[in-house]
């Protein structure tokens, strides 16, 4: 659906090509700044404009059909998926190492590291095939049992 707020911008986005939201702003001053961010992204949806990633990681505007998938499309041509077995895998550890590397857990953050405690307890979930040892690292590693309830 088209508004004259979506007109007013795509013809100043139309004139300035590659433009930035503050340039948008700063070129229709009889706009406020809410209704214009509102409206780039109905916009983007719509196809009316195409949105890039441009200087310092700030969107940039264009006027125009933008599909995405046909970008995609074009991207991933040629591209074939690994084969079934080339994806390396994690070693599996015996139980006494995972209970070891467990209560590391357990005492890293019993004394405040808890950074350090989430960094070993999600390399100990990727070594961890057993559904039931994958529960209770998860069940410690969020502080709740099933239910909610606060451990």
């Amino acid at each position: 659906m088209k508004t004259p707020v979506q007109d007013m911008i795509l013809n100043f986005i139309s004139q300035n090509p590659d433009c930035q939201i503050g340039s948008i702003v700063a070129g229709l001053p009889e706009l406020n700044r809410s209704a214009i961010s509102s409206n780039l992204p109905k916009m983007v949806r719509q196809g009316r404009i195409s949105r890039t990633t441009g200087k310092l990681r700030r969107y940039e505007y264009r006027a125009g059909k933008y599909n995405p998938v046909r970008l995609v499309a074009e991207t991933l041509e040629g591209i074939e998926p690994p084969a079934p077995g080339s994806v390396p895998q994690q070693p599996a550890i015996s139980m006494e190492e995972w209970l070891r590397r467990f209560e590391r857990v357990q005492e890293l953050k019993s004394k405040g590291f808890h950074r350090r405690a989430a960094r070993l307890s999600l390399e100990l979930l990727d070594v961890t095939g057993d559904g039931g040892l994958r529960e209770k690292l998860i069940i410690f590693k969020a502080g709740t049992n099933r239910v909610g309830i606060w451990l």
